[in-house]
């Protein structure tokens, strides 16, 4: 209306309310046209926030979900300091030294206090794992949008176990170490996923029987998920 007044200034002094009149249909359209835009992108999202639900699987440590595969997990949000649902889902491992080397090198040399250093034991390999988390439309946000989208994570046997080497020099390996780079302001809002998930581990070469576990506490109880690694 601020951008119309000093046209409808101008009609009134000539006294041409016909002109003035021509513009309101305009304004009316226009109007019309934004509702409709943000009501398509409502359902859209509402479509894809539904599908996702939908389509999560269960995953326990008897029936561990797929690589792939939708999980349904909880993440703690400071803005309301409560836990809420998100959907998980891990994409990808990798294990191909060269790309695997080519991530690490590329953190190793950034702006980061810890590295990774070397791996010396000759059976031993970093492995990368790539996930992407979907916030749905009920989740806190700041005007600014989601700060943070990083999950823990874990590597287990079988059975739930910590994992570890069985050499003589026993080797605990379930650490997984987020490196995904946290959105920036107004990139990441509630009904969007974010794809660029990505963390470090160490494994066996060779090894594939592994568990990897996501948990969160609520009221002082914890709940984990698990998918099978490769």
């Amino acid at each position: 209306m601020k951008k119309l007044l000093p046209f409808i200034l101008i009609c009134l002094i000539s006294f041409s309310l016909t002109a003035c009149s021509s513009a309101k249909p305009a304004q009316t359209d226009h109007s019309k046209s934004d509702t409709k835009d943000s009501s398509e992108k409502a359902k859209k999202e509402n479509f894809k926030n539904s599908s996702l639900a939908h389509k999560a699987v269960a995953s326990t440590l008897q029936a561990p979900a797929s690589v792939g595969e939708w999980v349904d997990t909880k993440r703690y949000s400071a803005i309301d300091h409560k836990y809420h649902t998100v959907y998980l889902k891990i994409k990808d491992i990798v294990r191909d030294p060269s790309e695997v080397d080519a991530v690490i090198t590329s953190y190793n040399e950034s702006e980061h206090v810890n590295k990774f250093p070397p791996v010396t034991q000759e059976n031993l390999q970093y492995c990368l794992l790539k996930y992407e988390v979907m916030f749905p439309q009920n989740f806190p946000q700041s005007e600014t949008g989601i700060s943070f989208s990083d999950i823990n994570f874990k590597i287990r046997t079988p059975d739930g176990e910590d994992y570890t080497t069985v050499d003589e020099t026993p080797i605990n390996l379930s650490a997984v170490y987020d490196i995904s780079e946290p959105p920036k302001e107004n990139e990441l809002f509630s009904g969007d996923i974010y794809s660029d998930g990505l963390a470090v581990f160490m494994l066996p070469k060779n090894s594939g029987n592994y568990l990897i576990q996501n948990d969160y506490y609520l009221n002082q109880e914890a709940f984990s998920s698990y998918i099978k690694g490769y």
